[in-house]
C-alpha cells in the first residue's frame, strides 16, 4: 500500500541493476515500478514502465531463445562430431583387422614358398644322388663289360695261341 516507498525502492533497484549489469533484474524492476506508479495513479509513468517491462521481457526471452538455439546447435555439432569419431574409429578398427589379415596371409605365403623351396631342394638332391648312383652303376657295368671283353679277348688269344702251338708241333 505504500506506493511512493515502492517507487523509491524500485528506482534504487534499477540503479543497482544498471551499475552491476544485471539484465535479468530489469524485467521485475520495471514491472514493480509500473505497478507502484499505477497505485499512485500516475498512469503515464506506469504505462512507460509497462512498455519497458514488455521490452525487457522480450529481450530476456529473445536471449533465452538465442541461448537455447546455441545450446541445441552445440549439442547437435557435438553429437555429429562424436558420430564421426565413432565412424572413424570403426573404420580404423576395420583397417587394422584388414592389415592384420593381410600380414597373416603374407606370412602364410612366405611359409609356403619356403616349404616349396625346401621340397625342391630335397628333390634336386635326391635326383642328384640317384644320378650319381646310376652313373656309378653305369661305370661299373662299363668296367665289367670292359673286363669281360678283356678276359674274352685274352681267352681267344690263349685259344689261338694254344691252337697255333698245337698245330705247329
Amino acid at each position: 500500500g505504500n506506493y511512493s516507498k515502492g517507487v523509491q525502492t524500485g528506482l534504487e533497484a534499477l540503479r543497482v541493476a544498471e551499475n552491476h549489469h544485471l539484465l535479468l533484474k530489469f524485467e521485475n524492476t520495471y514491472q514493480v515500478l509500473a505497478m507502484n506508479y499505477e497505485g499512485l495513479h500516475d498512469f503515464k509513468k506506469s504505462s512507460q514502465y509497462y512498455q519497458l517491462w514488455a521490452a525487457a521481457k522480450d529481450s530476456v526471452y529473445k536471449n533465452a531463445g538465442t541461448q537455447a538455439i546455441a545450446d541445441m546447435e552445440t549439442k547437435y555439432e557435438t553429437e555429429k562430431k562424436e558420430q564421426q569419431i565413432a565412424l572413424q574409429t570403426a573404420t580404423i578398427s576395420a583397417q587394422k583387422a584388414n592389415i592384420q589379415r593381410n600380414y597373416i596371409f603374407i606370412a602364410g605365403l612366405v611359409i609356403v614358398v619356403v616349404l616349396v623351396v625346401v621340397i625342391l631342394f630335397l628333390i634336386r638332391s635326391r635326383l642328384k644322388r640317384r644320378q650319381e648312383v646310376l652313373k656309378k652303376e653305369y661305370d661299373l657295368s662299363v668296367r665289367e663289360a670292359f673286363i669281360s671283353a678283356s678276359i674274352q679277348s685274352q681267352e681267344r688269344e690263349r685259344k689261338r695261341f694254344a691252337q697255333d702251338l698245337h698245330d705247329g708241333m
